[in-house]
């Protein structure tokens, strides 16, 4: 027999299903007719007194177990949802933390020539290549990407270069 519940119950003393109230967590359960079907079936081959107040215990257990078991289910499918929004904001979080690293480490910046027209030599970390490269300077604006040397460009930006194999 299978035994669930919704919004319904079985009263004796009127020999039909009526409503009860119920949380909504019990809409998935057993349809109004196959409820009323069935405990009637069952009280109809129930004999003594003794056998249809077990079957009365029965059916108020099994009520009461398929509450909790859906109550339980919800909770888990709650914090699951829960943690999985939890999991997508600490990983938009993290993407924050990283853009904002990258934006301010220099290393990570774009090679900015800069607004003058200035040919100065100079060396900038090339974030695609791994590598620290020479570019011209134009001599104002530009970004912290900008380094007088190779030595001192690699020193600064060894952490972001990439480990041989």
């Amino acid at each position: 027999m299978k035994w669930g519940f919704s919004s319904y119950g079985y009263d004796k003393a009127k020999g039909k299903c009526v409503q009860f109230a119920v949380s909504s967590l019990s809409k998935k359960y057993v349809e109004k007719k196959e409820l009323t079907k069935e405990v009637k079936a069952a009280f109809d081959k129930a004999k003594t007194k003794e056998e249809k107040k077990q079957l009365k215990e029965a059916i108020q257990k099994n009520v009461a177990e398929a509450i909790k078991k859906t109550i339980v289910e919800e909770k888990i499918k709650r914090i699951v949802k829960d943690a999985a929004v939890k999991n997508k904001v600490e990983k938009a979080v993290e993407k924050l933390k990283e853009l904002k690293e990258k934006k301010s480490n220099p290393c990570m910046m774009p090679i900015v020539q800069g607004k003058c027209r200035a040919l100065i030599k100079r060396y900038a970390f090339d974030a695609k290549k791994g590598k620290c490269v020479k570019f011209s300077y134009g001599g104002c604006g530009g970004n912290e990407n900008n380094f007088e040397t190779m030595a001192e460009c690699k020193k600064r930006c060894k952490a972001n270069t990439p480990m041989p194999i």
